[in-house]
């Protein structure tokens, strides 16, 4: 679809349109000169250029060799020992399908340890569900759970008491603790929800970033009950 957009429309986007339009094998002479000024901004990731038009396609095929390993990401892709290996940030969210993210949450989260990698997963994740993740999708964010805001926590969905024991999970990484004390409150906002000792053993030190009005409500019973693993 990129390789039929006219001049106005090119010379108009974001510098990222030249990652599609690098592979388009016939460019007319108006999409060339509108690609011209987009590479002439000094604003893409090739640098500022000033090229013949018929360097061009020479230009964009060199661009291509060298960048091999950074194309559409694909479940195969994600299965590759070296994936995410070359993808920074922008190419990343360039090349991430949403369906593919969401086809392959779990392999792609246990591999991707780079936070501005991670930022990327989160925005897309907020896209598919703007009223907040849900259970099923929070269990298998691992560490880049930590990179989430405290305003994208305060939608997040987290009704059974395994998503807060998957999200406090430490093999994952520590919390921040007003992202802990977020993640403990849309829990027990849930009417039905309270500090038992299952949660309290799960919570751990994190108990300690919770307002007192919150720990009074902790029964004597539930409290002898976790006290001996303390």
């Amino acid at each position: 679809m990129a390789c039929t957009l006219e001049f106005s429309y090119i010379q108009n986007s974001d510098p990222l349109i030249l990652e599609k339009l690098k592979n388009c094998e016939d460019l007319s002479d108006s999409q060339i000169t509108a690609i011209q000024s987009l590479l002439l901004s000094g604003n893409t990731t090739y640098g500022k250029q000033k090229l013949p038009i018929n360097k061009l396609s020479a230009f964009f095929t060199e661009c291509n060799s060298e960048s091999t390993t950074v194309s559409k990401i694909t479940a195969a892709t994600i299965a590759d020992t070296s994936f995410p290996y070359g993808f920074n940030s922008m190419l990343f969210d360039l090349y991430l399908d949403i369906d593919v993210l969401q086809d392959n949450l779990a392999a792609i989260t246990e591999k991707v340890v780079d936070t501005s990698l991670q930022n990327v997963i989160l925005n897309k994740l907020n896209q598919i569900y703007p009223s907040g993740l849900n259970d099923d999708v929070l269990q298998l964010l691992g560490s880049t759970s930590r990179v989430a805001s405290i305003d994208a926590i305060s939608k997040w969905n987290i009704t059974i008491i395994d998503t807060l024991s998957s999200l406090l999970d430490s093999n994952d990484g520590s919390w921040e603790p007003e992202k802990s004390k977020a993640i403990i409150m849309r829990y027990l906002n849930i009417d039905i929800h309270s500090l038992g000792s299952a949660e309290i053993n799960i919570i751990g030190s994190y108990i300690c970033t919770l307002d007192i009005n919150v720990l009074e409500n902790i029964t004597a019973e539930n409290l002898i009950m976790v006290l001996p693993q303390i």
